[in-house]
This record gives C-alpha cells, sequence and structure tokens, in this order.
C-alpha cells in the first residue's frame, strides 16, 4: 500500500513539473487547439425549446380555448380533454421536429412571434361586441402559428447572435410603452367611452410593437451590432429603462404631481436617451451578463442608500426622494462600473466580436474581475 501511494506521489510530481516546465511556444498550440474547438462548435438546437412551448401551448391556449368552445359539463371530461391536448401537442412537437435544424436564437425569434400572435389575438377581443365569452380562443388558437411562420420568414436565411436577438425582443417590449404611453398623451381621449379607447389603445400598441422592432433592426444594421453579446444587449436594455425612470423623475422634481402626461411623455424621451448612454459606454468596454448585472445592482443599492438618509432625516417631499434616488444610483452605477473593469485593455465594439471564449482563454481572464478602484 504505501509502495502504491509513492508511486503515485512520484508521478503526480513529475507530471506537474512537466506542466510548469512548458514553454510559451509549447502551450500556444493548446491554447489555440481549445480555442478552435470552443469557437468552431455548432450553436445549441433549439428543439428543447420548440417542443416546450408547444406542450405550454396545448396546456394553456388550445386545452382550455376548445374545452371552453366544445361546453362540457363534466369536470372529468374537461380535465380528460385538457390531458390528451396538452399530451398531443407535445408528441406532435416532438414528431414534427425529428429533422430540426434551427438553432436557439432562431428558435427564440419564432416563439416570440409565436406570443406575439397570441397577444394579438386576445388584443382584437375588444374590437368585437359579442357576449359569447366561450369563443375567447379562437383568434389566438389561430394568430399564434400565423405569428410563428411569419417570425421564421423573416429571420430565414441570416445568423442572429444572442444578443442581437436579446435587443429585437426587448424592442417589441418596449413598443407596448411607445403604444399605449402615445395615446395615453392624448387629452381628448378621456373623453370617450371605455369600449372605443379600449380599442385605440390595442390598436396603438398592435401598430408600434412592430415599428419598434424594425426601427431596431435598422439600428442593429446601421452599428453593425450583429454580434453584440448577451452582457452588452442587458446593457442596453437596462439603461433604457433607467433612462425612462430618470425621466419621470425629473418630471416629477421640475412639477411636482401637475401634468401626469408630462411624466410619461419624459419617460418616453428618456429611455432612448438612456440607450444612447450605453452605446457611448459599449464603445470602450466589454460586458458580460454578470457585469452588466452587477451594474443593475449597484444602480439599486445607490438609490436604496440615499434614500435610507432621506428617511433617517425624515424629509416629507417626495421631490427630495426622486432627487436622492437619481443621484444616488447613479453613483452606484458608476463606482459598480469602475469596480468590475477588466485587467484587459481590449476596445470591445460593435464592430468585433464581443465575449466569446476564446478571448477569455487567451487572456487568461475571468468575466468580470473585482479590483474596485474607487
Amino acid at each position: 500500500m504505501n509502495m502504491t501511494n509513492t508511486l503515485t506521489s512520484r508521478l503526480l510530481f513529475v507530471l506537474l513539473i512537466s506542466i510548469f516546465s512548458l514553454s510559451q511556444a509549447q502551450i500556444d498550440p493548446i491554447t489555440a487547439q481549445i480555442t478552435s474547438a470552443s469557437v468552431s462548435a455548432n450553436p445549441p438546437s433549439g428543439r428543447a425549446s420548440f417542443v416546450g412551448n408547444a406542450l405550454l401551448y396545448g396546456s394553456t391556449l388550445y386545452g382550455p380555448g376548445l374545452i371552453s368552445l366544445l361546453e362540457l359539463d363534466s369536470n372529468k371530461q374537461k380535465v380528460g380533454l385538457e390531458m390528451l391536448i396538452a399530451s398531443t401537442s407535445f408528441l406532435g412537437a416532438m414528431h414534427s421536429t425529428k429533422k430540426y435544424q434551427l438553432d436557439y436564437t432562431h428558435t427564440r425569434l419564432m416563439m416570440w412571434g409565436a406570443y406575439a400572435g397570441t397577444a394579438y389575438g386576445l388584443g382584437s377581443l375588444v374590437f368585437f361586441n359579442s357576449a359569447d365569452t366561450k369563443k375567447w380562443a379562437i383568434p389566438s388558437m389561430l394568430l399564434t402559428p400565423i405569428g410563428l411562420v411569419f417570425a421564421r420568414q423573416l429571420t430565414k436565411g441570416r445568423f442572429y447572435s444572442e444578443g442581437e436577438t436579446d435587443l429585437l425582443i426587448s424592442s417589441g417590449l418596449m413598443g407596448i410603452l411607445y403604444g399605449a404611453g402615445s395615446v395615453y398623451l392624448i387629452p381628448p381621449v378621456e373623453k370617450l367611452s371605455e369600449a372605443t379607447k379600449g380599442r385605440l389603445y390595442v390598436s396603438s400598441v398592435m401598430m408600434t410593437v412592430p415599428l419598434t422592432v424594425w426601427q431596431t433592426n435598422q439600428l442593429i444594421n446601421q452599428f453593425n451590432l450583429h454580434q453584440i453579446n448577451r452582457g452588452a444587449a442587458a446593457l442596453y436594455t437596462m439603461n433604457g429603462i433607467i433612462g425612462a425612470l430618470y425621466g419621470t423623475g425629473l418630471c416629477h422634481i421640475l412639477m411636482n404631481q401637475k401634468y401626469p402626461r408630462f411624466h410619461s411623455l419624459s419617460a418616453m424621451l428618456g429611455l432612448p436617451v438612456g440607450i444612447c448612454s450605453a452605446y457611448q459606454l459599449h464603445k470602450n468596454n466589454s460586458y458580460t451578463i454578470g457585469r452588466t448585472t452587477l451594474l443593475g445592482l449597484g444602480a439599486i443599492a445607490g438609490a436604496v442608500f440615499s434614500n435610507g438618509l432621506t428617511f433617517l432625516f425624515e424629509f416629507e417631499d417626495s421631490r427630495i426622494f426622486a432627487a436622492f434616488g437619481i443621484i444616488g444610483s447613479t453613483i452606484g452605477f458608476y463606482l459598480v462600473h469602475n469596480a468590475t473593469q477588466p485587467n484587459s485593455n481590449k476596445v470591445v465594439s460593435g464592430e468585433k466580436q464581443v465575449s466569446n471564449e476564446s478571448d477569455q482563454i487567451q487572456n487568461n481572464t475571468i468575466p468580470i474581475q473585482l479590483s474596485f478602484r474607487f
């Protein structure tokens, strides 16, 4: 037993010596092989996401929708039909995707096309005055596959990075804000009936969502952000939200609680300002999901800390809370941004491929390196 342990120890010692004695010229080919393997790896398939969404739709839309249409009285029959539709949706999706060749990013865009079709179907109900609520699912059941196929046709034949996909999805969600906000800014709308107002809001959102996605796609082409990584894409989204909040806060500081429509207008103006600030940061810095998350947490922590001071001093004016929140979150964002600067001075912009594993291997760095240079 002792002889075996001694032999093992000697082998480990020789192995360690041989590793640490390798020159840089001997290490570089090994690193290159690892890098090429990581870069040339096939992108993950989106089949699991597609099948999972099919199961979800069968359970939450097509199952309940058919049960409502058939007007079943027996609870057991309702449960049985729900279980059959859910399982059939899963099995059908599995069978139809045997030769599924789409990657995860294309699948995400297709699924969000399906989500948009579902939302459009539910929103279209405001245009019908029918009192028959049992047919609520018919528009969504028809528009969901149409939205999926439409998204598939729009994205066919081109590569989409995960960050670019995130930007397109986020822009669609932001379109909801602009669609609803643009109607809210029109004072005569308040004098209309609830049904008419509902139609106006839904119509506006239905028009602005595809417009914002289209405009975002144009900006991605203009600034060559096709290879943007998810961390930088999250920074654009986060700064847009922060810009909208800052706009609302500044409007509240200047006008207090008067003119609520100006608060909405300020949010709509502040959002693109925040996105522009993210672009300026992204031109000279690299971002990962972890670093962007820390930046968001730093902004929140700064706002909480500064507003904690207002409670300690027992301020009553809400404008002071807004001012301290803006100042504190800005300081928190700035401090965390400095604290998470990577050691590498490499500039990562929208014109270069960013945040791939090969950069981290070659530079022997991790995505986030805390240096705390306040």
